[in-house]
């Protein structure tokens, strides 16, 4: 009886069927392998699609900001000029500039003064653009018109 039994499993194990069985088997555990490498990629390729999005966003944000103080830097550059004795021919591209002959000068203008006062106390840039609420770069132009000024009239 043992020895019947011994041939039947040896014969099991060595039968097509179980050899059929164990490749069937492999071959869906390497399915499911192949589809959870396809999920992971799909992921991936969604992922690197929300990040450059993201990344194209804050350029074209970018892009911006640096219009926005190329023209301020003009603008500042023009009243500098201004300051300094310069006969210089001005145009005014948009009707929102604030430096008009019959306008206040930097010093009188309260918020470069309450930045010059913030600076006089010891303030940082970033600390003073906190307080008052506008840009550090701004903050930064304005104080540094604020040196360049008495050289320019000089």
């Amino acid at each position: 009886m043992m020895i019947s039994t011994r041939r039947r499993l040896r014969e099991a194990r060595n039968s097509p069927k179980a050899y059929a069985r164990e490749q069937i088997a492999r071959l869906r555990d390497e399915q499911a392998v192949v589809q959870d490498m396809e999920e992971v990629m799909a992921q991936l390729e969604q992922f690197s699609r929300e990040t450059r999005a993201r990344i194209d966003n804050r350029f074209a944000k970018l892009e911006a900001v640096i219009r926005d103080a190329d023209q301020r830097i003009d603008r500042l550059e023009r009243l500098l000029r201004r300051a300094g004795g310069e006969n210089a021919i001005e145009v005014t591209v948009d009707d929102t500039s604030e430096d008009t002959a019959d306008g206040p000068s930097m010093e009188d203008d309260p918020r470069r003064r309450a930045i010059y006062a913030l600076a006089d106390a010891g303030r940082t840039p970033v600390q003073i653009a906190e307080e008052t609420g506008q840009s550090i770069g701004e903050i930064e132009l304005i104080l540094a018109l604020r040196k360049a000024v008495p050289a320019a009239s000089s």
